[in-house]
């Protein structure tokens, strides 16, 4: 191993590394969970895909968690999204054995993690850079990108099995138990913080924040066009996968628990695949 290497693997990256996959884990888990509940339970098409077209409508606040991730110690953030993952599942069970059925409530879960998640992600990111040294950034990058690709092969998989070994309560449990887990663990990571000079008030100062992003995104032809084009093909092609596919596999093929989760761990492999081949 060389020294490059040996820089990067400190106590404080291997502890956002190892949080990192428990609670994308649990996440990936807890949505393929639902997902398949939610197909099993309704037996309609058109309540799977409208649930999951609502719960990605949070990932727009991506930016406004970079902005945030930018302005607050970046350790507190990911412990309190995680604490709070954790909380909303419990509650979420306990609800669900007083409820029954709920598709509302199913929809309310998804979209309050959707949120939380599109918050964790770009603070994770963002704390990167603060815990390895320049030289070991790409291969530290490298290692968070293919952490949370790998999340979404292997959960759908394990969680296919445990479906249909267990109630979906308990499944939900677990992934709310990763959740907390996975915010003990981080309360421990050291993550250099030096708070920004702040210009009235703190929404206003986050607002600037986004609005400077955007423009400085605006301004750099190649990085705009790059994001249409990916836009563009995840409008098209990404419903295919993430919603054709579910509804092809159970519904139609009427294919088993794991069998299931094989199959969509397969889909997203593919997507590792993809990126591996153009590197």
């Amino acid at each position: 191993m060389d020294t490059a290497q040996n820089k990067m693997w400190n106590k404080n990256f291997n502890l956002v590394i190892i949080g990192q996959i428990i609670s994308l884990f649990g996440s990936a888990m807890l949505r393929f969970a639902l997902s398949l509940y939610v197909m099993d339970i309704t037996g309609r098409e058109d309540i799977f895909a409208g649930l999951f077209a609502i719960s990605n409508i949070p990932i727009l606040l991506s930016p406004l968690g970079g902005a945030i991730a930018d302005r607050f110690n970046r350790r507190n953030l990911m412990v309190i999204f995680d604490f709070s993952s954790s909380f909303v599942v419990f509650i979420f069970i306990l609800l669900l054995a007083q409820n029954g059925h709920s598709i509302l409530l199913i929809g309310v879960v998804m979209v309050l993690l959707s949120v939380i998640s599109a918050m964790y992600t770009p603070t994770v990111t963002a704390s990167i850079p603060q815990l390895v040294e320049e030289s070991s950034l790409a291969g530290a990058n490298g290692i968070v990108q293919a952490v949370q690709a790998l999340s979404y092969v292997v959960a759908p998989v394990c969680a296919g099995i445990l479906y249909g070994i267990m109630s979906v309560q308990a499944l939900i449990a677990v992934s709310g138990a990763a959740f907390f887990l996975s915010a003990v663990m981080e309360i421990f990571i050291r993550i250099p913080f030096v708070k920004r000079q702040s210009e009235g008030a703190m929404l206003k100062t986050i607002g600037r924040d986004m609005k400077e992003g955007f423009v400085f995104v605006a301004k750099q032809p190649f990085i705009l066009k790059a994001m249409l084009i990916a836009a563009l093909i995840n409008f098209i092609l990404t419903p295919l996968f993430v919603v054709g596919g579910p509804i092809i596999l159970r519904m139609t093929m009427k294919s088993t628990d794991t069998i299931y989760g094989i199959g969509m761990g397969i889909i997203q492999f593919a997507n590792i695949l993809g990126a591996l081949l153009i590197g």
